[in-house]
């Protein structure tokens, strides 16, 4: 489960498409869709290894909580919190930024990092995101909100 592809990507992609549209019913199938992702939670569904917004814990936070934001539907509230708070439990690393480290697959190895995709500045400003009740937009550059 992630941003980038995958029932999450179709589901943004299918409901800023009825907004832009003012479809009802393409509208309705993009919730559908999107909670259905609402009930995978382990990381045999998901394939969340790490805590970074690409692939990872906080980029599923992002969602919902952008969701949340849009629907009201307390059910995206609380999926959000179970992800921030399994983000979180990434926090575990002596070497690494705020303790957290990026799975890098390639090379078969944890790597601190500080990208906004899968490092630390994508996982704060989640976190910033998650906490403020004001409206942020800086998830505009990953064609979220």
């Amino acid at each position: 489960m992630a941003w980038c592809y995958g029932d999450f990507g179709i589901g943004l992609s299918l409901l800023k498409a009825a907004k832009e549209l003012k479809d009802n019913y393409l509208e309705e199938k993009a919730h559908l869709i999107l909670e259905g992702t609402t009930s995978r939670k382990s990381q045999s569904n998901t394939k969340v290894i790490d805590a970074g917004i690409c692939h990872g814990a906080f980029g599923n936070t992002q969602i919902y909580n952008y969701l949340y934001k849009e629907t009201l539907n307390s059910n995206y509230r609380s999926v959000a919190k179970f992800w921030l708070e399994n983000g979180l439990e990434f926090s575990k690393y002596h070497v690494g930024y705020a303790g957290f480290k990026q799975w890098f697959g390639n090379h078969d190895k944890w790597i601190p990092s500080t990208s906004l995709l899968e490092g630390i500045a994508g996982i704060g400003l989640s976190i910033i995101d998650y906490l403020s009740e004001e409206s942020n937009s800086w998830d505009e550059c990953l064609l979220l909100s």
